[in-house]
């Protein structure tokens, strides 16, 4: 007898129709017989992942503890982890106990059986993507954050509002000279100037990045300017010794960041852009990107191509006062009854804030004839001869380092052993 299923094409579409009624029929009769098996099944998946779980986090610990951020895929597992696991609270173990309890209808061990092959799926997707995590990284560093760390907050001089206009204009302006220098006398604040224009800029916008390298010293260390430039821009040299191949890869790194400020701190000598990898005066210039240095000689920003630098002096006598007023304290100065002494030591600083701060400090709390012996010590005490360094400015420093406790001291004078801005360990400081 001919039946439908002989009937060419409709036959075999009746035949995929019966093959699916059939597999939906056998689904539904496993998750209403084997639910259990189906249940248990699911349980040992969950174990599965719980395990894996707990290695993945201490991993995860462990590079937090080394300063790293987790990638956010790791943390969506994480979270899809827990997830599941509250969501299968009801498949625990502790369901064996079910044998004990009246046998659950068909309808409610069809829908058991069916929720436990669902979240088996999803279980065994878990646990697979677990294994790939701990194959791989899952964490990686953070930026370096390239911003100014001043001690203390930047203060106005009305005496400095013209040189650090010039300088910012000169900063912003569309087309003006491409290096641009501030120097002064050590202590006279070039540095705190610098960190302010720098904290402007970038409030403001006006760069996508800000990189700052401090130069100093007499030698010039390629290798440690180009690391630390290097460092900002995320730059990973693929040589450690060919400083040419580094050059290169560090001007092409600088160029593809667009428009950028470098800001080369504490310059002493004529520095070579182009054994660096500093791109030359055109390329920064088509860039938009601007140079700043600092330096305590006019000649040193000259020398590196700075056609009018900005010189930045020191502070007048009443500025210098209320500086060293504000450092001490108004009270400390009325407590003294002297106030003809304290202007006496201040004027001994030479108008450099850095001293003021330093003198001020060191007399914090102190008796009045403590604050006469340190007069006394400013006008008459001997003092070394260093070259770039005023007399007057030798003795306001020794004031402040003889004022120390003597552990304070020893732990100063370690301290300067080490290079100029050097990672000092405490471990090994000890």
């Amino acid at each position: 007898m001919v039946g439908v299923s002989d009937i060419p094409c409709v036959g075999k579409v009746v035949d995929r129709i019966s093959d699916a009624t059939v597999n939906a029929l056998f689904r539904g009769l496993r998750y209403m017989f084997c639910y259990k098996a189906l249940v248990d099944e699911l349980n040992s998946e969950i174990s599965k992942v719980n395990i894996e779980e707990v290695r993945v986090s201490r991993k995860a610990a462990a590079e937090r503890d080394n300063g790293k951020i987790i990638y956010d895929h790791v943390l969506e597992w994480q979270k899809e982890v827990k997830e599941i696991q509250e969501s299968t609270n009801e498949f625990s173990p502790s369901w064996r106990c079910i044998q004990s309890l009246p046998i659950p209808n068909p309808i409610s061990r069809f829908r058991q059986g069916r929720q436990a092959v669902k979240k088996a799926k999803k279980v065994n997707e878990l646990l697979d993507s677990g294994v790939k995590l701990m194959e791989n990284e899952i964490a990686y560093h953070p930026a370096v954050v390239n911003e100014p760390k001043p001690e203390t907050a930047y203060q106005r001089f009305q005496s400095r509002e013209g040189a650090y206009g010039k300088l910012w204009d000169a900063l912003v302006t569309e087309g003006s000279a491409p290096i641009l220098g501030l120097y002064g006398m050590p202590g006279v604040g070039k540095t705190r100037m610098m960190e302010q224009i720098w904290s402007e800029a970038k409030e403001k916008k006006i760069f996508k990045k800000v990189v700052r390298e401090d130069v100093g010293s007499e030698t010039l260390d390629v290798i440690k300017v180009q690391n630390q430039i290097a460092g900002y821009l995320e730059c990973n040299f693929e040589s450690q010794d060919n400083v040419d191949r580094r050059a290169s890869q560090l001007k092409h790194s600088l160029l593809n960041k667009g428009k950028i400020l470098l800001i080369l701190d504490d310059v002493w000598r004529e520095i070579p852009f182009d054994v660096i990898g500093i791109p030359c005066e055109d390329e920064i210039s088509s860039m938009g990107s601007k140079i700043l240095l600092t330096s305590r000689e006019k000649d040193a920003c000259l020398r590196n191509k700075c056609k009018d630098p900005v010189k930045i002096t020191i502070l007048t006598e009443e500025e210098a006062w209320d500086l060293f007023k504000n450092t001490v304290g108004a009270c400390q100065i009325e407590s003294l009854q002297d106030e003809f002494l304290a202007r006496r030591v201040s004027l001994k600083c030479s108008g450099l804030p850095l001293v003021i701060r330093a003198v001020g400090k060191a007399l914090l709390f102190a008796s009045h004839n403590s604050w006469k012996d340190a007069l006394a010590q400013l006008e008459k005490g001997s003092v070394e001869k260093i070259a770039g360094i005023d007399p007057h400015v030798y003795a306001c420093f020794k004031l402040s380092i003889d004022r120390l406790e003597e552990d304070a001291k020893s732990c100063l004078f370690l301290c300067s052993l080490f290079p100029e801005d050097a990672d000092i360990y405490v471990r090994k400081l000890i």
